[in-house]
């Protein structure tokens, strides 16, 4: 059974006295274990989202293990995409340690809670939400994407910072107009 190792990569981790089964997944660990997916999926930087686009969703599989249904087709084709791009993660660097891979896994899972947490948000939001946007730049390609966004406005964070005016104006745009929640602030 090919597992997508790279020779090298294999090397590089044993040459450091690392055992491998920590660093590259197996069908069986994961076919046993499930929740062990976010371990390698976390290695590789992987989103729960894109590892479903390439391999099949391993939802399940991290957040209730007990119901997960393993099929030896989903594990194989779920090892080989961690590995092959753990594979290419520990050739592309010329000091990789198993720390490394275990700040990659802490990242993941921040970022996953991260999109979890706006995901929430998304779906409590009813249709009256607004979108408001705070930035040091906007660019003509990303005020074409806000207004698909139907978003209400933007504000040049330096301009908030510096010119008490525009803070004002943000103030009672946010405050008052958006939320409804004060009377005006202040008079620009």
């Amino acid at each position: 059974m090919h597992l997508c190792i790279a020779k090298d990569a294999w090397r590089k981790v044993k040459d450091a006295g690392i055992k491998p089964r920590w660093v590259f997944a197996h069908p069986d660990l994961l076919k046993a274990m499930p929740d062990a997916s976010l371990h390698y999926r976390g290695i590789a930087l992987l989103s729960r989202k894109r590892v479903g686009e390439i391999a099949g969703s391993v939802d399940t599989w991290e957040r209730s293990p007990d119901r997960a249904r393993v099929s030896e087709d989903k594990a194989l084709k779920v090892c080989r995409l961690y590995n092959a791009v753990i594979s290419a993660i520990l050739l592309d660097s010329t000091q990789w340690t198993l720390d490394d891979s275990y700040r990659h896994i802490l990242a993941t899972i921040g970022i996953t809670e991260d999109g979890a947490m706006r995901n929430i948000i998304g779906h409590e939001a009813p249709v009256d939400c607004k979108n408001f946007l705070v930035a040091g730049v906007v660019t003509p390609t990303m005020r074409s994407r806000l207004e698909e966004m139907q978003y209400e406005g933007d504000f040049d964070i330096e301009r908030l910072l510096h010119d008490d005016d525009a803070w004002v104006k943000f103030l009672n745009e946010i405050f008052h107009y958006a939320l409804r929640l004060t009377e005006m602030v202040a008079e620009p």
